[in-house]
């Protein structure tokens, strides 16, 4: 299994967010991904979480959007186009 950055990272207040795809590579199949926060000057990871997480389903396990960010709240959409609110 691997993982691809397919949208544009968000940068704020010196962090990067972003989201990843995995992918498997047997039948080509995306199968989940995580949502991270980085230091910008260094990219180290601050935090990773699975979208599964947010989601609360396995069928809508993966980001098709980057990272919004209004105050405290991270939104992101779903594989199915739904936002949601972190």
């Amino acid at each position: 299994m691997n993982s691809s950055v397919v949208e544009t990272p968000t940068l704020i207040d010196g962090k990067i967010y972003f989201t990843d795809i995995a992918k498997i590579s047997v039948a080509g199949l995306f199968s989940g991904g995580y949502l991270y926060s980085a230091e910008a000057g260094t990219g180290a990871i601050i935090w990773k979480n699975k979208i599964e997480t947010y989601t609360g389903s396995g069928l809508r396990n993966f980001s098709r959007s980057s990272p919004a960010i209004s105050g405290d709240a991270i939104v992101i959409g779903d594989s199915i186009n739904n936002l949601k609110f972190i």
